[in-house]
Formats: structure tokens, sequence, C-alpha cells
């Protein structure tokens, strides 16, 4: 998929400001990022776009978070569909009533506000009824608790890689000659079945002493931050959980 992402006019989901996810599309790669436009949302600052990592889990498959959009050949006066309104947030069961020559259509529902007297077929604000409004959804809203977590999660995959990448720096940093005959075999003996346990004593023993301690510093304060970043996650996870029935 992030392969696929690297070429421009790929639509993806996207996840927006609250949690819920929107079709978008690539308009821009760069380097590690891409800029994804929306076609129903405005991001902070008014903009139409918003630049993301290639890796964010705030970008997925397109219609993988999403309801697929209505095909025009299916679609005549009287089809039942689901339409989004931006006045009040949400999505009501709407009745499609005309097709126009341009092939848009004409929309009508029950929230004056969302009526739409012209609108493409495809529009990501109408979709298939039932996808949001019946009583068992197959889409459902987001919520900030989502995507608050969701934040965090990606947040503490990146500590554990800058972990990872600060021990193999120190590694691979300038390293100290040892003195020939000076307990070498002692050494060679030590490391042969240590295994990954071995990496911070590698650390102390092969990396020059500047970098070692770096590197130390930088782990620790990584971890750290893992840390508290997971104890937010289970906070969020706990405080999000449906209160159980009074006994």
């Amino acid at each position: 998929f992030e392969s696929t992402m690297r070429r421009r006019g790929t639509w993806v989901d996207v996840q927006a400001r609250g949690g819920d996810w929107w079709p978008g599309r690539v308009v821009a790669v760069l380097d590690n990022k891409v800029e994804v436009r929306t076609p129903t949302i405005q991001w902070s600052g008014g903009e139409d776009t918003i630049q993301l990592p290639i890796s964010s889990r705030r970008l997925q498959p397109h219609m993988s978070h999403t309801p697929p959009r209505l095909q025009s050949d299916t679609i005549e006066p009287g089809k039942e569909a689901d339409l989004y309104c931006f006045s009040c947030d949400a999505w009501h069961e709407a009745v499609i009533t005309g097709k126009l020559e341009d092939g848009r259509l004409s929309v009508e529902c029950d929230c004056s506000d969302a009526v739409r007297a012209s609108l493409p077929h495809d529009a990501p604000i109408l979709c298939g009824r039932g996808c949001y409004t019946s009583s068992n959804p197959t889409y459902t809203r987001g919520t900030w608790e989502s995507y608050l977590e969701n934040l965090a999660t990606e947040a503490c995959a990146g500590g554990e890689l800058l972990v990872a990448a600060s021990k193999r720096w120190a590694v691979n940093s300038v390293v100290v000659e040892p003195d020939v005959g000076a307990g070498s075999n002692d050494t060679a003996g030590a490391g042969a079945g240590a295994g990954d346990d071995t990496a911070d004593s590698e650390i102390e023993e092969l990396a020059h002493p500047s970098a070692a301690t770096t590197a130390r510093l930088i782990i620790e304060t990584t971890e750290q931050a893992v840390t508290a970043l997971q104890e937010m996650c289970a906070a969020l996870q706990e405080a999000t959980q449906p209160t159980p029935p009074a006994a």
C-alpha cells in the first residue's frame, strides 16, 4: 500500500480530526510524506489538503474505512441513500429525487441544511442507505478518543524505532581498537553466546565513550517517553469503555 501512495492521483482513506474517515487523493509526494486532498472537509487553517507520513495509521487503502461510492448506472429517482450534513455534523436518511443531464443528482432529506439540488453521484457525502443510519450501521463515526489513541500508538512505535536506532548508532560509531593480546580472547568468548542481551554491553565496550554516553541518554529518555505514551493509551482505552449498568 505504501508503494502505491507514492503515485500522484492515488485514492486513499484519511482520518480527520475527531476520528472520522474520508476519502482523499494524493496530490503530491514529499520525501517520506504525502499531501492528500479531501473534497469534503477542510483542515486546520482552512486548507483542503493535509501532509502526513506515508507510514501514518491515518492513511489506509481506499474504501477500507469509508463506504463505496454510488455507481451512476444503478441510480434512479427514488433510490434511498445516506447523506452527510456539515451543519449538524451527522448522517441522515435521504432520497435521490432526480438525475440531472450532466449526471449529477438532486437529493432531499428531512434536514433542510443537508438538501442538495446538485451533487456528483460519487460525492463522499453520499452513500448507500444504512451505511451510517441503520440500527446496525456498516460504518461508524470516529471519536476523539480513537483519534488520540491512534496518535499515541504512532508515537509509541516511533519511540521504539528511535531506541533501536540509538543502539545501532552507538555500536556502529567510532570503534575503540582493542589492545593486541589484552584479553581479546575473553572478549570473543563473552560475545559468543550472549545474543541480543549483549546490545547494551556492546555499546559500552565497542563504542567511543562520548558516543556511548549520548546513546544511553537518548535511549533512557525515549524509553521513558514510550512508557508514558503506553500508559496514556491504556488510560484512553479505559476511559472509553462503556459504563456497566448498576447492579
